[in-house]
Formats: structure tokens, sequence, C-alpha cells
């Protein structure tokens, strides 16, 4: 039977103090398991999507791009909810989500983005 499972939240190096491991040490795992897709969703930003698609790409699996941010009251700033994971689906999807990180660090405190659900 195939294993049709993929990873959707995965931090890489780039959320800190989260994430463990680069583009290419989880690739190359996810090939070695024979993994058809793996998604990357640092802590509010999107500075690994670059080497993950470049990476997915060689290897042949899907990368899926996306983010993990902190989610806010829109009245008060403050944590309504821990937080939230966004994948895009498609080109325009991605240019949103990138909407968003550029959102959430316009508004940033103690080095969180933050964004609310009306936002999103």
């Amino acid at each position: 039977m195939e294993d049709n499972f993929v990873h959707l939240h995965l931090h890489s190096t780039f959320s800190f103090q989260d994430g463990i491991g680069t583009a290419q040490q989880y690739f190359k795992r996810a090939e070695e398991l024979g993994q058809k897709a793996l998604g990357v969703t640092d802590h509010g930003n999107s500075s690994s999507h670059f080497k993950w698609y470049k990476e997915g790409k060689k290897k042949g699996i899907k990368p899926i791009l996306g983010c993990e941010f902190y989610v806010v009251s829109p009245e008060t700033n403050e944590y309504k909810y821990d937080h939230i994971t966004i994948l895009a689906l498609s080109n325009e999807g991605y240019k949103n989500l990138l909407s968003l990180i550029t959102l959430g660090w316009s508004k940033t405190i103690a080095g969180k983005p933050r964004v609310s659900v009306e936002e999103i």
C-alpha cells in the first residue's frame, strides 16, 4: 500500500528556536520515505520558501509553501488565539500569503508578527 502522508507543518532553520532542519535535510528524508509532497510553515516569514521550492523541484517532491501566524484581536492587538497555519494553494494564494506576512510584520510586537482573523 502506498503511503500518502504529507507533512504540512514543518519549521525550518528560519523559525528561530523552533526549526531544526534545512530544506536539503527535510527533502532528503522525504525522498527516503517516498513522500510525494512536503510543506513548510515557518513562524511569520517566507525566508525558506525559495530554497524549499528549489529543493522540492530538484527531488521531484511537491513543495508546499505556507506560514504559521500569531493571531490577535484586531481591537487590542493582544493574543486572541495561539497560532494559525496557512498554506498557499496557487500563485494567487501565495501572493495573498506574502501580503499577510508583510501585514503581520507591520504590527510586530516583541519580534512576533501578528494578524487578526478579520485580516486573514
